[in-house]
């Protein structure tokens, strides 16, 4: 009896403990996570990106980048554009400043930013929204920061 409730409790925290790294990357499993991640979630990346004109693009902003490829992508696609990255995980920005200094990562919580209303023809979130910490805040911030005509691209499996 004790050993199985042992496991069960180990297997408890161990789901627990990865889940809390999914939201909020930190250390080795949390960068080893961010790897995994990009392997399963670019070419979703990618096909969701097919489908965005990519005429009169000037202004990028990418929530929950992670440790930066799919922000990376970004700058690929749209190499005249302005691209912002952030995420919540110090972890993950860490990560991302390692591919690109010519993109503008930080450390934010889309609920909050300082960003001019108004300000971004595109703005992407990929595999992120369900971490955010209230979803109609950080949708609310999103609608007043893209310019009238911009473009939101969520991407979910």
């Amino acid at each position: 009896m004790v050993p199985i409730f042992i496991l069960v409790i180990c297997f408890t925290f161990s789901i627990y403990y990865l889940l809390q790294q999914s939201k909020h990357p930190q250390g080795f499993v949390g960068r080893l996570m961010m790897k995994i991640w990009n392997r399963a979630y670019l070419p979703m990346v990618d096909r969701a990106l097919s489908f965005t004109p990519r005429q009169d693009v000037s202004k990028i902003l990418d929530i929950g980048v992670g440790n930066g490829r799919s922000t990376l992508r970004l700058k690929q696609l749209f190499p005249n554009a302005q691209i912002y990255g952030l995420d919540i995980s110090e972890t993950a920005i860490a990560e991302a400043r390692k591919l690109s200094k010519t993109i503008n990562f930080e450390v934010k919580d889309i609920a909050h930013t300082a960003y001019e209303s108004e300000s971004f023809d595109l703005v992407c979130a990929f595999q992120t929204h369900f971490h955010w910490t209230d979803l109609t805040e950080s949708l609310l911030e999103i609608k007043r920061i893209l310019q009238p005509e911009g473009q939101l691209v969520l991407a979910c499996e």
